[in-house]
């Protein structure tokens, strides 16, 4: 199992290209939580970033939502490119804009600005970036490209996305359109008019599409994995002063959900029982590729969404308890402090 690598005085994630995907992740770049900040990681051989922390305990924490996220962008390149559908475009596009009227929020800069900003957006959407050329759908394309293009790219990398061509361009149109959004809300702000307050509205909530294992289907007659993550996502985000899950913890609980529904050939959780449970991680156990802890941490993870499953239910789906919680967790060795002091000759 990797673990945060010292270098100098600060802490990394330094890990492999696993050698079925290298080929195709070489150059891609992929967006990493750390702490409090999204890092986007360009990929060659190796997925290196800072967890910019000093401290073992915390790089330790850092360490393991960076590379949980890391393992789910492996499983996407996995899979290959996907489509986006329309809602899916605009609620991505929606994103960059909530992304820029946050980040804005506080110090929206001078109306000056924006102006100009709104000028040269308005320029590349027409085709106008260069004065002196004759606008053409070509240079359309071209324009549209350099201006949103890196736009996209870093909000499909943030949601861990890998998309055909064509979506990728339908991406920047949209995004070249929602654009409009932040240059309005961020002028009126600059101008001291913070009485905007319904943009986002309009804009969809992003909902991942979960990914589909062999011999697992979704039954009917009961509720899905996928469904319980879903609502846990919604109610996370219902209310005004609501604290949505993280784009990092909601691909965690994912991954647990869907290794687990691989194992069982079932994503229902109405009908799980603490033996398949047992059984997953003695399969985990004896297939000797994961370390103890991971192990354990993907049961607790399960073990969470059951939760979240009987809490929806208000206490009828298993009310006699959780049923993971008959499933003792694996340990591992301790181990000795001196083990944990890198050196360097």
């Amino acid at each position: 199992m990797p673990k945060p690598v010292l270098i100098r005085s600060t802490y990394y994630l330094r890990v492999h290209v696993p050698r079925d995907v290298v080929n195709q992740a070489a150059g891609t770049t992929v967006v990493l939580p750390v702490g409090d900040r999204d890092c986007r990681v360009k990929l060659t051989t190796h997925a290196k970033v800072s967890l910019r922390t000093k401290d073992w305990p915390e790089a330790k924490k850092r360490f393991a939502t960076a590379h949980a996220a890391l393992e789910t962008y492996w499983d996407t390149l996995r899979s290959g490119s996907t489509s986006l559908s329309h809602k899916d475009t605009v609620a991505l596009a929606g994103e960059v804009v909530a992304t820029f009227l946050q980040v804005l929020e506080e110090e929206p800069g001078s109306p000056e600005v924006w102006k100009q900003v709104a000028k040269l957006d308005a320029n590349a959407r027409e085709g106008k970036s260069n004065s002196l050329a004759v606008p053409t759908p070509s240079t359309k394309v071209t324009d549209m490209e350099h201006r949103f293009g890196e736009l996209a790219d870093a909000q499909l990398a943030r949601r861990g996305l890998i998309v055909d061509n064509e979506s990728r361009n339908r991406l920047i149109r949209r995004i070249a359109v929602a654009m409009e959004d932040v240059s309005r809300v961020s002028f009126a702000r600059a101008t001291g008019d913070y009485s905007e307050i319904d943009t986002l509205k309009k804009y969809p909530n992003y909902e991942p599409k979960p990914k589909q294992h062999p011999g697992v289907h979704d039954e009917r007659g009961g509720v899905t994995f996928d469904e319980v993550i879903d609502e846990e996502v919604r109610r996370r985000s219902a209310g005004r002063d609501a604290k949505p899950m993280s784009s990092s913890a909601e691909r965690k609980f994912r991954r647990a959900a869907d290794e687990f529904a691989k194992h069982r050939k079932s994503k229902r959780v109405d009908t799980l029982t603490a033996q398949q449970a047992d059984d997953w991680k003695w399969s985990m156990l004896n297939e000797g590729k994961l370390s103890n802890s991971t192990i354990a941490q993907r049961l607790q993870n399960l073990r969470t969404v059951v939760e979240w499953a009987r809490r929806h239910a208000l206490g009828n789906l298993f009310p006699s308890g959780n049923p993971l919680e008959l499933v003792a967790l694996p340990q591992r060795q301790g181990v000795n402090s001196a083990d944990r002091t890198y050196r360097f000759c």
